[in-house]
């Protein structure tokens, strides 16, 4: 086969292709056992991580410089952090991400900046603007020698942050950002900027310890170390991160630079990303020393660490932005315990209950006063006895049991208990009431009662009793009810509930009248006896009480009238 190339091409171009692959596997290779890092998570600039770096132990150290003779080598990187986080659904993050040591070098870091900022505007016209003005910041900010950025880093001691307190995406924002930057590359001028606070309210230094430590670090190496060796709360967190068992977000992070759509100021800015970070700090080195700290799950222990986080935002917010906490929010309750007692209450409270909430969930009970002090008391066979008793009830379609259903489980049979959860669960899901009565009848009669009972709920209650009144469903009512129907409950309160003597009081039947069962037993020549005695004015009103009530109605209506006729004429 002929070919144009010579034998000595065709081996330079394989060479060349060779060592792009080589150090691109030994770019995975690297990243896989930690001792390269591409571009990771945002989360790990907590602990000191550095994209594009070499690590060593606890040391980092930048090698972007290296772009872009070293883009093979982050490549390989960034594919292997791919495949080990299994973020599947950003390979193209991952591309992209490889020319980013190129993009921020130079003049291009302000025109990226631009672009970052611009992504948060919906004004077209101010993107615009601002495209051209980091253009041209960026390019003016190029006259500045590169001594002049060592040197100053090297008479100030701390690192200086560059928000300007603008619109994001507006032109002022990107000149005011680039005219910060250049101001940290003037000797002492970088002192007009506001120190840059981290997630934990803490201000860092530059690389160096003093100032010929700095100068030197600035002058010598083109790439910045970091330190990762952690320790303490921030090593307890970095833990947390990494286990199984936590998927809430209880990280601290960098607070928002905007309030009700408003750039915060830079100077208070700086005091709220202050103590946002240290009121986090103080509150969960207090907690991990708790003694109860440690028997928790991972999960527990994060979801105290996400509500510290939340109240330290809330607090700082009402402190130094002015703006107070939502009345009935989570975090007013805590904010009143934070003021009144201190960190060491908020923490106590937080504590106690979660680590409640993890016991009951390890038990799969409910929350209530009874579980509570079962909790309190640390009693585990009792908490033990009422989940066997709580997974009993949920045959019934229940997901807790009330204090009364305990009691039954807990001091009889456990019989006794599903007949009484079965009567109030078919009761409920009928809308009937959930008493005494209408459970015994349930149990006698099943759901074949049903029924019945529902009419008897949907006709007695509707009877009124007094001036004021209605009758109840119990046993006296629903067997009149059940025995002569809805005039027979009608005629009984009308016996029980009436107002003979005019004088507003209501005598039960017992006490004025013989009780209906006694009627019972009657004759019915002792009934028309009662009816042949009247006057006539009585008798013409008890046959209309015959016509309605029968017999019954005879007799009530005779003895209503006979004891206001009686009453009238000892008047």
């Amino acid at each position: 086969v002929e070919t144009k190339n010579s034998p000595a091409e065709i081996i330079d171009t394989y060479a060349r292709g060779m060592t792009g692959s080589t150090i691109f596997l030994i770019g995975a290779l690297l990243a896989s056992r930690g001792y390269i890092r591409a571009k990771g998570d945002k989360e790990d600039d907590l602990w000191n991580e550095q994209n594009y770096s070499l690590n060593i132990g606890d040391h980092s150290y930048t090698i972007d410089w290296l772009a872009p003779s070293a883009l093979p080598l982050f490549m390989g990187a960034a594919i292997s952090e791919w495949i080990e986080n299994k973020t599947w659904s950003s390979a193209l993050d991952i591309f992209l991400a490889i020319g980013d040591p190129v993009i921020e070098m130079s003049m291009l870091s302000g025109l990226a900046d631009t672009f970052k900022s611009m992504s948060r505007t919906q004004d077209e016209t101010a993107s615009l603007a601002a495209i051209g003005a980091g253009l041209m910041s960026g390019y003016l900010s190029q006259a500045i020698p590169t001594i002049g950025g060592q040197f100053a880093r090297a008479i100030d001691k701390t690192r200086r942050d560059t928000y300007a307190g603008q619109p994001y995406g507006s032109p002022s924002d990107a000149i005011f950002r680039q005219l910060r930057k250049d101001l940290n590359k003037i000797p002492f001028a970088s002192y007009l900027n506001e120190p840059y606070i981290n997630a934990f309210g803490e201000k860092e230094e530059n690389v160096g310890g003093n100032f010929l430590g700095r100068l030197l670090y600035n002058m010598a190496s083109p790439g910045y170390y970091e330190n990762k060796k952690i320790s303490g709360f921030k090593d307890e967190l970095r833990r947390l991160q990494d286990s199984d068992e936590v998927d809430v977000n209880f990280l601290p992070s960098s607070p928002s630079k905007t309030e009700d759509k408003e750039p915060i100021p830079p100077k208070q800015y700086e005091k709220y990303a202050e103590k946002v970070g240290k009121s986090y700090v103080d509150m969960g080195s207090e907690l991990v020393q708790k003694d109860g700290y440690s028997s928790l799950p991972d999960a527990t222990k994060a979801e105290i660490l996400q509500s510290i986080n939340s109240l330290s935002k809330a607090l700082a917010k009402r402190d130094v932005l002015g703006t107070e906490i939502a009345e009935g929010s989570s975090n007013f309750k805590l904010a009143e315990m934070y003021d009144e007692e201190g960190k060491d209450a908020v923490v106590d409270y937080l504590l106690d209950k979660k680590a409640y909430e993890s016991t009951m969930d390890k038990y799969g009970i409910t929350k209530n006063d009874t579980t509570r002090e079962m909790y309190d008391n640390n009693d585990t066979k009792a908490m033990q006895k009422y989940a066997k008793a709580l997974d009993l009830a949920k045959k019934y379609g229940k997901e807790s049991i009330t204090e009364t259903e305990w009691k039954i489980y807990d001091t009889k049979t456990t019989r006794e208990f599903e007949q009484y959860v079965k009567a109030e669960t078919a009761l409920t899901n009928t809308d009937l009431n959930n008493n005494e009565f209408a459970r015994n009848y349930y149990q006698l009669h099943g759901d074949s009662g049903l029924p019945k009972l529902k009419q008897a709920y949907e006709e007695i209650p509707t009877i009124k009793a007094g001036a004021n009144g209605y009758l109840e469903v119990n046993e006296k009512t629903f067997g009149i009810w059940e025995d002569m129907g809805k005039r027979g409950v009608e005629g009984y309160a009308e016996v029980n509930y009436t107002d003979v003597n005019h004088d507003g009081s209501v005598k039960l039947g017992d006490d004025m009248i013989p009780t209906l069962e006694k009627m019972y037993s009657y004759s019915d020549n002792e009934k028309g006896r009662l009816l042949d005695e009247a006057t006539s004015s009585i008798a013409k009103g008890a046959e209309q009480a015959y016509e309605k009530y029968d017999y019954r109605g005879i007799y009530m209506y005779y003895l209503i009238k006979y004891s206001a006729k009686s009453t009238k004429n000892d008047d």
